[in-house]
C-alpha cells in the first residue's frame, strides 16, 4: 500500500508537499508521503466499471492527456500532459515528451512546475539491477540486455541510487513487502535539481542495447534561447523550456514536434 502501489515505485516524477495526506487504497491504509500522484478511495489507478461511471466521475478519473503522437518511421514522438495526476494544490503543470529514435534510443524531456519552489522534485527510474558507472552516466545490465542512462538536465543534477533495505524507506519508515511480489527492481535511480525552484526541466537519454555493447552512446545538450538543444547520434532535437513543442533534425530533414495527434492509420 505504501510502496509498490505508489508513485515512488514507478518511472515518473515526485513532487513532495510535506503536508499532503493520502486516503486508503485497496482497503489498506496509506501512511507514507512519497510525494507522488493522487488517488481517491475506493478507486486505484483510475479503475472504473464502464463509460457511464467514468463520465459521472470524470474529475476523479481524468488524470492525463495525450497531446501529440506521430510515427513517421525513423522516429516515434509522443507528448503527454500529466498535470491532472497530481493534487492541484502542489503542482502547476507536468508535461512529458518522448522521442524514440529507432532502433533503441529514447529522449525524454519533462517540464515540472510546482506551486511552491520548496517542494522537492525527484525524477525516477526503476532498475532491475544496480547500475554501474558514475552519474550522470549510468549503465544497467540485466541478463542479455543493457540500458545506457544519461542525465543531461537539470544542470549539476543530484543523482542518488537507492537499493537494499533503503529501497522501501519513506520518511524514515520502512515499508518492506509482506509477501513475494515476483521480479522487482533492485535499485531506484533518483534525479533531483541542485537548487530549489518552481520550474525545472529534466532531460534524459536512454539507449537500449544487448549486453555486449561497451561504448556509451554520445549525447550532449546546450540550453540557449529558451530551449534545450540535444544532439544524439545523427539527431538534433530542440525542446522549448516553457511549453510542449520543438523540432527534430534527422537525416537531412527537419520536422516539428507539434501538439498534434496524427490519426492517419497508414502512418509509419
Amino acid at each position: 500500500m505504501n510502496y509498490h502501489l505508489r508513485t515512488i515505485a514507478h518511472n515518473t516524477v515526485l513532487v513532495r508537499d510535506p503536508d499532503e495526506k493520502w486516503p486508503a487504497i485497496r482497503a489498506g491504509a496509506v501512511t507514507a508521503n512519497d510525494g507522488g500522484q493522487r488517488h481517491n478511495w475506493p478507486h486505484h489507478n483510475g479503475a472504473t466499471a464502464d463509460v457511464a461511471d467514468w463520465q459521472k466521475n470524470r474529475a476523479l478519473y481524468e488524470t492525463g492527456e495525450i497531446l501529440a503522437f506521430e510515427d513517421p518511421g525513423p522516429y516515434l514522438y509522443v507528448a503527454g500532459d500529466c498535470t491532472g495526476a497530481y493534487q492541484a494544490k502542489k503542482l502547476e503543470h507536468y508535461t512529458r515528451q518522448i522521442v524514440f529514435l529507432r532502433p533503441g534510443t529514447f529522449v525524454i524531456f519533462d517540464r515540472v512546475k510546482s506551486k511552491n519552489p520548496a517542494f522537492p522534485k525527484t525524477w525516477l527510474l526503476q532498475a532491475m539491477k544496480p547500475p554501474t558507472g558514475e552519474a550522470p552516466r549510468l549503465v544497467i545490465t540485466n541478463g542479455k540486455g543493457r540500458l545506457f542512462v544519461e542525465t543531461l538536465l537539470p544542470a549539476k543534477a543530484q543523482v542518488k541510487l537507492v537499493q537494499g533495505k533503503d529501497l522501501y524507506v519513506i520518511d524514515g519508515q520502512e515499508y518492506p513487502p509482506s509477501r513475494n511480489t515476483g521480479a522487482a527492481p533492485e535499485c531506484r535511480i533518483e534525479v533531483s535539481p541542485a537548487e530549489p525552484a518552481a520550474a525545472d526541466c529534466f532531460l534524459h537519454v536512454l539507449t537500449a542495447t544487448d549486453a555486449t555493447v561497451e561504448e556509451f552512446p554520445k549525447a550532449a545538450v546546450q540550453v540557449t534561447g529558451g530551449a534545450a538543444v540535444v544532439t544524439v547520434g545523427k539527431a538534433r532535437l530542440t525542446f522549448p523550456l516553457g511549453e510542449v513543442g520543438g523540432r527534430i533534425e534527422l537525416d537531412g530533414r527537419t520536422a516539428e514536434l507539434t501538439r498534434k495527434v496524427v490519426r492517419d492509420p497508414g502512418a509509419r
